[in-house]
């Protein structure tokens, strides 16, 4: 016979019942009731428990592959060489450095693009700007002011030199142009 499992903590003529524990299912209307409410369920059999088991793991799976994906996108590295996880201070770590990085204003932030915006380069100086463009191998030497400078920038596709991995510079941008 299957049980009903309260799915929440549940005070009933008297009772308390914790989540987890059997309910009892001999009132239609409180059962009908917690059940409508979701404060209980019945007991799944055993092929419905593996079931659903299967699917919150597969659930939990996608989650810790969405995340794993934004740590990834933030430049944090997840695995070793071998492919192994880091570990909690390791990853502790680069969240630490990268708040701190947050706070004093050093992430860059894009636009729906993929483009630096120009806002958050303007917050850099002439040498943080060269150093930026130097890394990224796009060449400002046409460019005389911070704000040509930024609009060479902000041009250059943020999504691109995350996923070329610092290793291969991007194709050269073209000088700004001449303001008429």
């Amino acid at each position: 016979m299957k049980k009903l499992i309260a799915q929440r903590p549940i005070q009933y003529l008297g009772r308390s019942y914790e989540r987890g524990s059997p309910l009892p299912s001999n009132d239609p209307l409180m059962t009908a009731a917690w059940l409508k409410a979701g404060s209980a369920a019945w007991e799944k059999t055993g092929r419905e428990a593996v079931a659903a088991a299967i699917q919150e793991a597969a659930m939990h799976s996608k989650v810790n592959d969405m995340a794993a994906d934004v740590f990834r996108s933030l430049g944090m590295i997840l695995e070793d060489e071998a492919g192994h996880f880091v570990g909690e201070e390791r990853l502790k770590e680069q969240l630490c450095a990268l708040a701190q990085d947050l706070e004093e204003g050093k992430v860059l932030d894009t636009d729906s693009n993929g483009h630096f915006t120009r806002t958050s380069l303007s917050r850099l100086t002439k040498a943080e700007l060269l150093d930026l463009a130097e890394d990224l191998g796009v060449d400002l030497a046409g460019c005389k002011t911070n704000a040509e400078r930024v609009k060479a920038l902000a041009s250059v596709d943020a999504e691109a030199v995350s996923g070329a991995g610092g290793s291969d510079p991007l194709p050269e941008s073209p000088p700004p142009e001449a303001p008429a």
